[in-house]
């Protein structure tokens, strides 16, 4: 996309490509807190890391390796505040786009087929393990390890994710699918986790004698 850049690819757990003619190494890195980047050039034995205590998905670790790079070389800077402010505004433009596409899907008048708390409950997955369903004040919540996501109704059987501070663009996205089995009980869910690939489905876990839907509320 950027001229500075050469061809590129994938190394021993690093980016290695060309920048502005010179062999440019690189690797991020990020979890909840904080975002990392760290890149070199081997042959101007040049190196540079940058951490940062930002989340999400937020550019600037790599903006300030680019425009250190430019730097130490000795060449114009390029402008990467105007690019991440244009790439910003694109994708907020794509982001409206995506969400009047999803509204228009929507089927209203509909409702679920049961009552909240008949979806609550234990799920399973054979590579993804244990998901939790729960129910309050007309939401649904999906737990999956420490990560919690809001899910309202959409229509008939499928809860979108609802948009908070703490949920980033792909989770507004999500959306469970439930489907009940010949005996009418909800017993499966179907959770988009993987962005390219198609909906991971879970299976209901029989539920642990001396407990209620209740006690997942």
């Amino acid at each position: 996309t950027y001229t500075e850049f050469g061809p590129g690819g994938y190394g021993l757990g690093v980016a290695v490509r060309s920048y502005r003619g010179h062999k440019h190494v690189s690797h991020t890195g990020g979890i909840d807190g904080f975002i990392s980047s760290m890149s070199w050039l081997p042959h101007d034995r040049l190196g540079i890391v940058v951490l940062t205590n930002f989340s999400g998905v937020n550019p600037v670790a790599g903006m300030l390796a680019q425009n250190l790079t430019d730097r130490l070389l000795g060449v114009e800077p390029v402008d990467v505040v105007a690019r991440a402010r244009e790439a910003q505004a694109r994708s907020e433009r794509l982001g409206t786009e995506r969400e009047r596409k999803k509204e228009a899907e929507r089927i209203h008048g509909t409702s679920p087929s049961h009552p909240l708390a008949d979806y609550a409950g234990s799920y399973e997955h054979p590579g993804y393990g244990l998901i939790t369903i729960a129910h309050d004040s007309g939401r649904l919540t999906l737990t999956l390890g420490s990560a919690v996501t809001t899910f309202e109704h959409f229509h008939y059987d499928v809860f979108r994710a609802v948009k908070t501070p703490d949920t980033n663009d792909w989770d507004t996205r999500m959306r469970m699918v439930f489907s009940s089995g010949a005996s009418g009980r909800i017993d499966t869910v179907g959770v988009p986790l993987e962005a390219s690939g198609p909906d991971l489905l879970f299976k209901r876990k029989p539920a642990v004698a001396g407990t209620s839907s209740a006690a997942m509320r």
